[in-house]
This record gives structure tokens, C-alpha cells and sequence, in this order.
């Protein structure tokens, strides 16, 4: 399978655990998103572990080492093309975005208050 299939599917699960606010509902889900592909679900799972697991300085270095370079609505991204071209044309009110670079140099305590604000759907107060 390909890795970019992979990620895609590890963002989707991310996204979907946070509307449903359930973790084993969402392991399901990749369980049976890979029953074609069962060497893909300890990987898969190992990651979705990791992210639920909180937000920190070495998974935001895997992310830049992998090429993602945002953390938006609450999943990784790649930017294709000038990065700062793309954030001007976000909307700055509807869209949380932060840029990983930037988001690497946050204290521990503000990358979790960043993930418990993406878990729950609200606004940390350092990005106000």
C-alpha cells in the first residue's frame, strides 16, 4: 500500500476519532479500513496510539522529517507549493492552523494545551 494511502487513512481516523469522541470506535475503523492490507494495521495503530497519546515535540520532528509542514483542524498536512502563499489564502477566523516549524518551539504545556483544544473542538487561548 501506498504510504501517502496510508496517511491519508491515519488523517481521516484522527478526524473522525475527534467528531465521535471515541477512540475504540475509531480503532475499529482502521482495522477494517486495512482487512485487505493486515500488515498495515499494527503500523496504523501504533500511530493513531501515538497522536492520541498527546502532541509533542518529537512526533511534530517525525511529521517535518515526513514532509508535513501544518497541523490543521486537528490532523498533519503537506503544503505543496509556498507554504506562506497557502496560509494567506486561509481564512484566518475559520481555519486553526499552526505551522509545525513554529509549533516545535512551544513548551510542553502549550503543545498540550494545543491537543486538548483540538480534542474537544475549542480554541487555546495562546492562538487567540
Amino acid at each position: 500500500m501506498e504510504p501517502s494511502t496510508l496517511e491519508h487513512i491515519g488523517t481521516q481516523a484522527l478526524t473522525v476519532a475527534r467528531y465521535l469522541q471515541s477512540e475504540n470506535a475509531v480503532r475499529g475503523l482502521i482495522k477494517n479500513s486495512f482487512r485487505e492490507h493486515p500488515q498495515a494495521i499494527p503500523e496504523s495503530l501504533e500511530w493513531f496510539d501515538s497522536m492520541m497519546a498527546g502532541l509533542t515535540k518529537e512526533q511534530i520532528g517525525k511529521w517535518m522529517q515526513q514532509g508535513y509542514n501544518l497541523f490543521m483542524d486537528g490532523v498533519p498536512h503537506k503544503t505543496f507549493g509556498d507554504l506562506w502563499e497557502f496560509l494567506d489564502r486561509l481564512d484566518e477566523e475559520g481555519d486553526n492552523v499552526i505551522v509545525l516549524e513554529e509549533a516545535a518551539q512551544w513548551s510542553d504545556a502549550e503543545l498540550a494545551g494545543f491537543w486538548d483544544a483540538q480534542w474537544h473542538k475549542k480554541s487555546p487561548s495562546h492562538l487567540a
